[in-house]
């Protein structure tokens, strides 16, 4: 076995981030009530999101990252799975 998904238990750290445990990825459900929690979580900036390009032997992340994960990131975590890292300088967004 190489991992475990729950069902439910919020959103799931990225792969990259020190707090990745293999062993315990959850997964956001889709009742209304916790799907409009999460959307909220996201749309507000509350909880940052990542993307996975699905390249799986590089790791993208922003040049700076945001506050909550600054902590959290550790590139030879990364490179010690194997992966190569991308770093690129996020756009502001839009308002």
């Amino acid at each position: 076995m190489t991992g475990v998904v729950t069902v439910g238990g919020g959103a799931s750290v990225s792969p990259a981030s020190t707090r990745w445990d293999p062993w315990a990825i959850t997964r956001i459900t889709t009742d209304e009530a916790t799907l409009g929690y999460w959307q909220a979580q996201i749309e507000t900036g509350a909880t940052t999101i990542s993307t996975s390009d699905g390249d799986s032997t590089s790791t993208v992340v922003p040049r700076e990252l945001p506050a909550d994960l600054v902590d959290q990131f550790d590139a030879d975590v990364i490179t010690s799975q194997g992966c190569s890292l991308v770093r690129y300088d996020a756009a502001p967004a839009d308002d």
